[in-house]
């Protein structure tokens, strides 16, 4: 994924994982929907912060407001953050090619990017180890694992 954006100026990367993977990896154009959960914001004051402290300080405190810090991640019944949201749907009503690769297909908002990209006239490919119900709504749609078929693409 990150040769693919070095390769491509307006390359971004929307992702459902928390693990702060594609960061650690390199990507710099990345959008993670549900948050990360390498980072913590604070309850108080809303900064968000890296730590990658193992185990993290029972009860962390903000540094700037003393305020209760949290994981940076969306927990069930929690809104996504709009400024994530935004951004995602700009890049999907403007690019040309979405590549969807190994996601159910069913958690929303995410399940519906195939169709807002489709609407806007981009190509939209599946990768995925089996079909899933976004399977019928994609362009192609291929089985296989992603580090076997993502090679292929550079």
């Amino acid at each position: 994924m990150v040769e693919l954006e070095r390769r491509y100026e307006h390359f971004c990367v929307l992702t459902q994982n928390v693990d702060g993977l594609h960061d650690v990896a390199g990507s710099r154009n990345l959008i993670e929907l549900h948050g990360n959960i390498w980072k913590l914001r604070c309850t108080q004051c809303g900064r968000v912060r890296m730590n990658r402290d193992v185990p993290l300080a029972l009860l962390p405190y903000c540094a700037e407001c003393r305020g209760l810090l949290r994981p940076h991640i969306v927990w069930f019944g929690e809104s996504l953050h709009a400024e994530d949201l935004s951004r995602s749907e700009d890049g999907l009503r403007s690019c040309e090619l979405l590549l969807i690769i190994g996601t159910s297909g069913v958690v929303y908002p995410a399940a519906s990017f195939a169709s807002v990209a489709r609407a806007a006239g981009a190509f939209v490919v599946e990768i995925n180890l089996e079909r899933t119900p976004t399977s019928a709504l994609v362009d192609v749609s291929v089985q296989g694992r992603a580090k076997d078929l993502l090679p292929l693409l550079l």
